[in-house]
């Protein structure tokens, strides 16, 4: 049943801090406007102060819907509890430390009253640190209809859970296959992508926050999990090699290559992860010989690096 226009749907686990000013700035923005918004949100079985920040808070406003979980379950858990318990027309999914403009609920949804894109894609700008939203002075939506050009434009943010907007009647029948791979929201927001055109928002609604992932083996995750989910379609041909092989190449030149630097500086990276890597990215261009060249440089030479 369809309830409302959209939900803002917000996993969540051991953030009370990020979720509070995330959340009261969302219930400022629908009441300011007086707009159809529920805001959902699953917490994953919190030990902080969360489960009693949500009690309070759903009680005071009725379009705040919650929902406990006993236990951590997973963060693909987490997000398929939201997408069961959501009732609106759209589904916003929105990670608990990021942050929005200050118009940011009014303007989206302006732009998905009129229905005319199944997938809305929000450029983000990513933060560090302390930082304060400001309002979106000017707004463009790109609508695209061929759905490997969008992907192509989206490109490796498509592993982003914050920056996509998707029609409710979302069906997966496949979905339990991407269970604990760590990233349910990307085929979820690929099979909608193939339900209709992607409209493509400019940055300005959106915040995100970075150096601020979870404890868990981020290469199992970044390199196996997500190349598997990439291929996975590219295999059932519903988006074409080409487009498929540049997301990847993305992905490794923006998320895998920074992160190796970082935990090659901080002694952290083992070469078990590096053996994954490689058998995984094992096609030999540009971005995998890069992946190689961070792989096996030793550390001594990204410490002297960083100094300089």
């Amino acid at each position: 049943m369809i309830d409302y226009n959209l939900s803002i749907c917000i996993p969540t686990y051991n953030r009370y801090d990020y979720l509070k000013r995330l959340v009261d700035q969302l219930i400022i923005q629908i009441k300011q406007y007086n707009l159809n918004v529920e805001i959902c949100i699953s917490d994953n079985g919190s030990t902080d102060n969360t489960h009693l920040y949500l009690k309070e808070v759903s009680r005071r406003h009725d379009f705040v819907h919650c929902h406990f979980n006993a236990f951590n379950y997973g963060y693909d858990y987490n997000v398929c509890n939201l997408i069961n318990n959501a009732k609106g027309q759209y589904m916003w999914f929105l990670s608990d430390d990021d942050l929005i403009s200050l118009n940011a609920v009014l303007n989206i949804s302006s732009i998905i009253k009129n229905n005319l894109c199944s997938t809305y894609f929000l450029n983000p700008i990513f933060f560090e640190g302390n930082f304060t939203p400001l309002l979106c002075q000017s707004l463009n939506v790109e609508i695209i209809e061929n759905n490997n050009e969008a992907l192509m434009k989206i490109g490796w943010l498509i592993s982003f859970l914050s920056s996509f907007i998707v029609t409710k009647d979302i069906v997966c029948n496949d979905l339990g296959d991407y269970v604990g791979k760590g990233f349910i929201h990307t085929p979820i927001i690929l099979e909608s992508m193939l339900r209709g055109k992607t409209g493509i928002i400019d940055k300005g609604l959106l915040y995100a926050r970075q150096g601020n992932s979870s404890s868990y083996n981020k290469y199992k995750y970044f390199g196996e999990n997500f190349y598997y989910i990439l291929k996975s379609f590219q295999k059932k041909g519903l988006f074409d090699d080409k487009t498929i092989n540049l997301v990847i190449n993305q992905w490794i030149q923006n998320v895998i290559l920074g992160n190796i630097y970082i935990d090659k500086v901080n002694g952290k990276f083992r070469l078990k992860d590096g053996w994954s890597l490689i058998k995984t990215y094992n096609k030999i261009n540009t971005a995998s010989i890069k992946l190689y060249l961070y792989i096996f440089t030793p550390r001594l030479i990204y410490k002297v690096r960083r100094k300089i």
